[in-house]
Order: structure tokens, then sequence, then C-alpha cells
């Protein structure tokens, strides 16, 4: 029996998010029955982090357990002639028994894109405009993020994870041109962490709210003064780290994404 790990990215407007949910049209049943066809048998994969409808991926790692032989590179061409064009295999790596794409990741990195104009034909499939914003004192109110807290009142009600305490690592807001990058890098996020975060920062930088709310929400956990969740069609997982030792290739940088290492 072999480990096999893949970094896979994808487009995810087109599915119904990432987790099977034998409704068809998840990007985890494409990518399982594109494996089935290389392994001739029926394949299950586990991933370091399930993303909502809609959300996008530039690095996803996912593992999988076979018994058929073959090379690292006709894995990943077998694949890859088996997936629509919305997947895409960046690579695929024979990894050792204890590594699990989710439970060995130390860290996720998600990357948020706000468009200021318009009317962009092309960019709005990929970022959210929320108009004219203060990068300032959305940065200023990011800062309370950073450590170890509890992200309950920014946690879907339909979370299923025990608890809401994470530990953000980083918060980069950069802007290029007429995109703003939000860069958040943390262990683990709670489900609509990412997305209720950024729902926040934009009514701050909308002045909708004080730069203080973020850390009154954050300290009273009250989730009814969250200003919803921000739309799926600009988030991206842009990386997954694990410890050295297992080698495995934790992200790329990007210009469309801001162009920032995580």
């Amino acid at each position: 029996m072999k480990r096999v790990a893949l970094g896979i990215s994808y487009i995810g407007d087109p599915y119904r998010g990432f987790q099977s949910q034998h409704q068809n049209n998840s990007i985890q049943e494409e990518i399982e029955n594109a494996i089935a066809v290389v392994a001739n048998c029926p394949i299950k994969i586990t991933c370091a982090g399930r993303t909502d409808k809609g959300v996008h991926a530039m690095m996803q790692v996912v593992h999988f357990d076979t018994t058929t032989e073959r090379e690292e590179y006709q894995w990943q061409r077998g694949i890859q002639a088996k997936l629509s064009e919305h997947i895409c295999v960046l690579w695929v790596k024979f990894v050792a028994e204890d590594f699990h794409a989710r439970f060995s990741a130390h860290s996720r990195a998600y990357v948020y894109v706000l468009n200021l104009q318009q009317e962009d034909l092309f960019l709005s499939r990929y970022s959210w405009y929320a108009g004219a914003l203060d990068i300032k004192s959305m940065q200023e109110a990011a800062l309370v993020l950073i450590g170890k807290n509890d992200f309950r009142a920014f946690q879907s009600r339909h979370c299923q994870a025990e608890h809401a305490i994470r530990r953000v690592n980083s918060v980069n807001i950069v802007q290029h041109g007429q995109l703003i990058f939000c860069h958040i890098e943390a262990n683990a996020f709670v489900h609509h962490m990412v997305r209720k975060i950024m729902a926040t920062l934009v009514a701050i930088g909308q002045g909708k709210l004080a730069v203080s709310a973020m850390a009154e929400i954050l300290n009273t956990q009250n989730r009814k003064a969250v200003p919803g969740q921000a739309p799926a069609k600009g988030l991206f997982l842009k990386a997954v780290g694990y410890p050295s030792r297992m080698e495995i290739p934790t992200g790329i940088n990007s210009q469309l994404l801001g162009d920032i290492d995580v």
C-alpha cells in the first residue's frame, strides 16, 4: 500500500463545494473519479481543508492510499486527463504512511480579493466589488486578529468543529492597482471564518463600523454584530504548510493574488 499526495488548484464556482455530498458536482467526487480510472479501482481522498461552494484554490493538498503501481508522472498525467478544465493537478508525490493531508498540516493561508472597480467583466468572477475602502482602518482592525483567540463569533452555526479557538499567524492587506488582497494565515479555520472576517473588515473600510468593532466582536463573541459574510467568489485557498521533513510543496506565489509569500 502506497500513500500518494497531490497538489490541486481549482476554480470553485462550477461546483457545489469541495466535499462530496452524494449529489454529484463536487470537487472531491470529480478528483476521486479521475483517480479511480488511473488506479482501476475506487479511491477515497482526504483534503487539507474543505472549501465552500464557489471558493477557489491555488493550492489544495489531498492524499489517497493505493496498491496500484504507477510512477508519479503517470499519476499526474493520467488524473489530469480525466479532469475538467476547472481543476489542475500541480504535482504528485509519494509520501510516508504517517503523512495526512489534514492532520499533518500546521497552517493554512487564504487570500481574499477586493475590486475597487465596479464594471470589470473579467475580474468580477474572482473578486468582490465593495466600493471605496479605507485600507488603513482595515489594517488597523485586522491586527487584533493575530494570536490565539476564540473565533466563535465568526463561525458558521452549522460548523461541526468542537471549538473555535484558532491561532492566526498573520494578516496582510495590500493594494495593487484596483485590487486589494487580504491575506490571512492561521493554524486552521472554522467554517465561514474568513468570509465573516472579510465582511467585518469591509464594513470597517466603508465606515459602517468603527475600527474598534473588530476587537469588540472578538472579545464579546457576539455573532449578531458580524455584518454577514463576504461572497465566496473572492476567496482563494492559497497555501497549506507542513513540517519541512515531509518535503511537501507548501504553496505558490502569484502576481494575480498580490505576490505575497506565505
